[in-house]
C-alpha cells in the first residue's frame, strides 16, 4: 500500500519541465445574411469536438470586424449563446458600406483563453440587388428572377450563371 501511495504522489507531484495541457479544437462558422428589410447581420457558430462530435460553445466573445482585424476596423461584439451562436446586427445608421463593386469582407475573432487558442474567420460579400416576379401565362405560373450585381464603375449589371434556391 505504502509502494501504491508513493507511486501516485510522484505521478501527481509538479515537474517544472512539464508542457502546458493542449489546448481544445474550437471551430468557427461565419456568415453575413441580408433580411428583405436590408437589415445586415453577421453570425458566427463557435463549436468543438467533444469524442466524435461537435458541441456548441456557449460565453465565447467573438470581435467583429469589416475588411480586417484591427482596432479601428471593429464593427461589435456579441457573446455566443447556449447554442454557439454570436449574433451581431448592424445598425441602421451604419453608413459604411461596400464600394462601388459592393465588395465588402468582414472578419470574425474570437479571444484566446486557458481553453482555446484564437481563431479567426473571414467572409468576403458582394452586394446585389435581386427581382423576383411572377407572371401567368395560361393558367401556368412562372417565377423569374434576376439578379443585378455592379460593374467596376458601381453600375448595375446583370449577374450572369447565377444559381439560385427557392425555399
Amino acid at each position: 500500500a505504502c509502494l501504491a501511495a508513493f507511486s501516485i504522489a510522484a505521478q501527481t507531484g509538479s515537474d517544472s519541465t512539464a508542457t502546458e495541457p493542449e489546448k481544445a479544437d474550437l471551430s468557427l462558422d461565419f456568415k453575413y445574411t441580408e433580411a428583405n428589410n436590408n437589415t445586415k447581420i453577421l453570425q458566427a457558430t463557435a463549436k468543438t469536438k467533444v469524442g466524435t462530435a461537435w458541441q456548441p460553445l456557449k460565453g465565447i466573445q467573438v470581435h467583429f470586424y469589416r475588411d480586417a482585424e484591427d482596432e479601428a476596423n471593429l464593427l461589435g461584439n456579441a457573446t455566443t449563446n447556449d447554442n454557439g451562436l454570436a449574433v451581431f446586427m448592424f445598425p441602421s445608421e451604419d453608413e459604411k458600406s461596400a464600394g462601388k463593386t459592393g465588395e465588402q469582407t468582414f472578419v470574425a475573432v474570437t479571444d484566446e483563453s486557458e481553453q482555446f487558442d484564437p481563431v479567426s474567420e473571414e467572409v468576403a460579400v458582394t452586394e446585389s440587388s435581386f427581382v423576383m416576379t411572377l407572371t401567368e401565362e395560361d393558367s401556368a405560373r412562372q417565377v423569374h428572377v434576376s439578379l443585378q450585381g455592379f460593374d467596376a464603375d458601381g453600375k448595375e449589371v446583370p449577374v450572369k450563371e447565377v444559381e439560385v434556391h427557392l425555399y
